[in-house]
């Protein structure tokens, strides 16, 4: 018997017991993880649909903190004996709820689902389980469920406040209450989170094996929506009118305005990419999550830099060519064009800004082009992983000929593709370049440009993709 007070200090109280074994306990968890994948992939469905620019943004971070979740629920089902090759999945009236949640006859509606009726009973499910499973022989699921809460709840704190004033109209507020009560009756009627569980075991290599079979009809829309009290859209002809004139500041504003949305467009992209594609692998989808927030985060690096020069979002008319193009095209070719092409060929552009930038003594855009570079790396390997290595099976000569059919789209398309530093007609002198820009702003600095290599001079001519 401990019977000092350095003896009994930090002793576990706990005890061994709960109510779930490793089966039951990992039937439970495999709603939970297709809970938490469903809401991943139902925003990504939905992002490009959501015109208001603060809760775009945020969707775009929170699908991927729910990616994040599904994937860590699936490694503990790995840890709980589930073999790679025996998957289990949530049992087909489950399924047809999580289905269910992204057929919302409108975007509030839709929100109004994920975050007033299935995130909130993840909450509570999640604490119920921590309540009645083992503390110390499951202790894992215990800690990783914790983390997950305090996830959740943060996300449905934004959500609810949002949600609050996108129904601030009556007409909006009764749609969604309907909406909600007819997911409420579906829930019911699944055998909800915290029920014996209904599971089906499914012999296939990966989790998302049926998801192609079983899913309700989708279309991705043709142009990515933006709140027109916000934003007003151009053509590209109009974009160079409107630049003629501008002073060097103004120029750098209208780059980081033009960029800024370019980016949260090739968030869109890999959204709708994900659903779009529901044969390919799991991993496939934790990667085009990952991708949707990385651009929503450099979205949100080039409106900071914006703000800094006394800029705001919607200051400017915005180009929809670039979503708009590339959703034409298939995912072969769409993503050929996006990570293997545009960020590709970006990479040296990125690396010449961040070194033309730092000369000129501007050190936080330097840095800020160099975390993009950082990404966008990661981008092009992940387009090498799912075009040439995964879709086209590294067969020689494959990939290259791929390459050849999206130049020749982009040069029959023209300039949908891409932001310029400022958009100007071909054939059109240099005043307008990024560094004769930093020079009119930085004249203290204009002859340290001289030190950036002829390489780099020219990658500073390259658009930003």
């Amino acid at each position: 018997m401990l019977k000092t007070e350095v003896q009994q200090y930090g002793r576990d109280t706990r005890k061994l017991g709960g109510y779930y074994g490793v089966d039951r306990n990992a039937a439970i968890l495999t709603r939970f993880r297709d809970a938490e994948f469903h809401s991943m992939l139902g925003q990504m469905a939905w992002l490009a649909q959501i015109p208001e620019w603060e809760i775009k943004k945020q969707t775009g971070r929170f699908l991927n903190d729910d990616a994040v979740h599904a994937d860590q629920l699936r490694a503990r089902l790995r840890e709980l004996r589930r073999p790679p090759r025996r998957q289990l999945r949530s049992g087909p009236d489950f399924t047809s709820f999580l289905w269910l949640l992204e057929q919302a006859p409108d975007h509030v509606s839709f929100l109004a689902g994920i975050y007033r009726v299935l995130k909130p009973k993840l909450v509570s499910a999640y604490h119920h389980h921590m309540q009645r499973t083992d503390p110390i022989s499951d202790e894992p699921t215990v800690k990783l469920l914790e983390r997950l809460i305090v996830d959740l709840e943060k996300q449905i704190r934004y959500m609810e406040g949002a949600i609050q004033l996108l129904t601030s109209e009556s007409s909006v507020a009764y749609g969604v209450s309907g909406w909600v009560e007819t997911l409420e009756d579906a829930f019911n009627r699944s055998g909800g989170l915290i029920m014996d569980a209904d599971i089906d075991v499914l012999e296939a290599d990966d989790e998302t094996a049926t998801l192609s079979s079983e899913a309700p009809y989708w279309t991705p829309v043709t142009l990515a929506a933006r709140d027109p009290k916000r934003f007003r859209r151009c053509s590209h002809a109009e974009g160079i009118k409107y630049v003629v004139g501008m002073k060097a500041a103004e120029k750098m504003m209208w780059q980081w305005h033009q960029q800024s949305d370019n980016e949260m467009m090739a968030g869109e992209l890999g959204a709708a990419s994900a659903r779009e594609n529901l044969d390919m692998p799991w991993q496939f989808f934790m990667d085009l999550a990952r991708l949707t927030w990385d651009e929503v985060r450099h979205t949100e690096i080039f409106e900071k830099r914006l703000e800094a020069l006394g800029g705001y979002i919607g200051m400017y008319p915005v180009q929809p060519g670039n979503y708009a193009y590339r959703m034409s095209l298939d995912y072969p070719m769409r993503a050929t064009d996006l990570h293997l092409m545009g960020e590709a060929r970006g990479q040296l552009a990125l690396l010449a800004r961040r070194e033309t930038h730092g000369i000129f003594g501007d050190d936080l855009s330097s840095k800020m082009f160099d975390y993009i570079h950082a990404d966008e790396d990661g981008h092009v390997r992940l387009g090498k992983v799912w075009v040439t290595e995964y879709l086209l099976d590294n067969v020689p000569g494959k990939a290259k000929r791929l390459l050849e059919e999206v130049y020749h789209s982009r040069e029959v398309h023209g300039g949908v593709i891409g932001v310029p530093f400022v958009l100007k007609p071909k054939g059109n002198n240099n005043d307008d370049d990024i560094a004769n820009i930093l020079k009119e702003m930085f004249p203290e600095k204009a002859a340290e440009f001289e030190r950036v290599s002829p390489k780099m001079k020219d990658a500073l001519k390259r658009a930003l993709d």
